[in-house]
């Protein structure tokens, strides 16, 4: 299948095992468990069943008749380079997005509050909120910032998730954005907007001192999480769409050797895992995702390395307070660093 750009999308057909090979909460490894590891871990890969998708590669996992792709039978599909220059010249506008793109995760993701402190790395969260934290206040270090500077990053962070959406939109197959984007007009989901960043259309950036702006393009989906460093324990989330997705801006190898005995491949941890479809695709710059979060899935473990995500998941409880309010729609946008969206409650861990 061949994709805008030209890139080449592999077509792999590969059947859903009955049931996830692992449970909730099991921390995975791409080498041995250490020794010391107290908590429920596993060994994930090639040896083990699990298929390896590496860089090179953009690949559509589907079961079932081709001739009849639908979302339901598409279970993961990954595109490589996007928007990338072929020989990673540091001089081109692409390389110059990304780089700011890495930026404007890196600053989320000091500013605001790591929605996930139980985790390895940081996860940030902007525009609505509506899990357990959304009354809180956000981290005692947002109080520095000004009115300006935090409209400033707030345009940032809709410029940056917009490209992504839109990048998404014209890249993914038809049959796994159409879907998306008719249950969001049906449900009537609003845009991406901050209390900073008013709703609409549009957003700008300004790449390398000069102003881009995208006056008429449609904002993403109200909720969007920023990562570094993260990685995840085997999991699966409530979502009212029928699949999510995520863009890799930056990759960064471990620097130093990891601690506490924990080994990762030479190309690095934190690579995605499908689990009932037995996939692991070692992440890279410029990969774009789209999977069913309510199937279990995670990351093995980081051991070092140095994501920069963007990742809308559509979180079901976006839909539920969509529906509640009905034309009286005043949601309510947190303040930096409040809120919690897709909860992963480790019952280990209060």
């Amino acid at each position: 299948m061949e994709l805008p750009c030209g890139t080449v999308l592999k077509l792999v057909r590969r059947d859903l095992v009955a049931a996830s090979p692992l449970r909730r909460y099991t921390t995975m490894f791409e080498h041995s468990i250490p020794e010391n590891f107290a908590q429920k871990a596993a060994v994930v890969d090639e040896e083990h069943g699990f298929m390896l998708v590496y860089p090179d590669t953009s690949v559509l996992f589907y079961s079932g008749d081709h001739r009849e792709f639908t979302y339901k039978n598409i279970h993961l599909v990954v595109i490589r380079n996007v928007a990338m220059s072929p020989d990673r010249d540091t001089t081109t506008d692409g390389e110059k997005f990304y780089r700011w793109l890495v930026n404007v995760i890196d600053y989320a993701c000091d500013v605001r509050r790591n929605q996930r402190p139980n985790h390895p790395g940081q996860m940030t969260q902007v525009g609505l909120s509506m899990g357990s934290r959304h009354k809180r206040r956000g981290p005692a270090s947002a109080k520095q910032y000004g009115w300006a500077k935090k409209t400033a990053h707030d345009e940032d962070v809709i410029a940056a998730s917009g490209i992504m959406w839109s990048l998404t939109t014209m890249m993914m197959p038809a049959e796994v954005t159409e879907p998306v984007v008719k249950t969001l007009s049906e449900l009537d989901i609003p845009r991406l907007a901050t209390r900073y960043v008013q709703p609409g259309k549009g957003f700008r950036l300004e790449l390398d001192g000069r102003q881009v702006v995208f006056p008429d393009v449609s904002r993403l989906p109200p909720e969007i999480y920023l990562t570094r460093g993260y990685s995840a324990w085997v999991h699966d989330d409530e979502c009212f769409a029928p699949t999510a997705f995520s863009f890799t801006a930056g990759r960064e190898p471990p620097r130093t050797a990891p601690e506490n005995g924990i080994r990762v491949p030479s190309y690095g941890g934190a690579n995605f895992v499908h689990l009932r479809l037995r996939v692991i695709v070692i992440n890279s710059a410029g990969s774009l995702f789209s999977w069913d979060p309510r199937e279990k899935h995670g990351t093995t473990v980081a051991g070092g390395t140095t994501n920069h995500i963007i990742a809308c998941t559509f979180s079901k409880k976006i839909s539920d307070i969509v529906k509640e309010l009905g034309d009286r729609q005043n949601y309510g946008i947190s303040e930096w660093g409040a809120g919690q969206g897709n909860l992963d409650h480790d019952p280990r861990v209060d």
